[in-house]
């Protein structure tokens, strides 16, 4: 799963292109375009051989999210997306939606447990 500081990243920079094209995309539209091109990278072969050679396509280490990740990265952004939009009511901007967005995806600073109510 990806964090909220890599959701908020990547959310800010969807803005940030969205807002820099002519006319302005809009929001949802650029999370969208971004989804169908990253799954369709997905639909790749993961491994082949034959007259000798072989070819593997491999996730990528820890270094960073793997596809399946940020695929999954997108689509929370998008269902969010859709879900601060409708909570927003009638016609929100793009500028508000992304404002609520932004406010909804805080990270997480601490855990903590609370057995209080635990009974054996």
């Amino acid at each position: 799963m990806a964090s909220a500081w890599l959701k908020r990243s990547r959310l800010e920079a969807a803005w940030e292109a969205a807002q820099a094209t002519e006319p302005p995309t809009a929001l949802r539209a650029w999370l969208r375009a971004q989804e169908t091109a990253l799954a369709a990278t997905l639909d790749t072969i993961q491994s082949t051989s034959g007259n000798g050679r072989q070819v593997v396509f491999a996730e990528p280490g820890s270094a960073g999210p793997t596809p399946l990740e940020m695929l999954e990265l997108w689509r929370e952004l998008i269902d969010l997306h859709d879900r601060v939009k409708a909570d927003l009511g009638e016609s929100p901007t793009d500028a508000e939606i992304y404002a609520a967005m932004m406010a909804e995806l805080r990270p997480v600073k601490s855990v903590g447990s609370d057995h209080t109510l635990l009974r054996c």
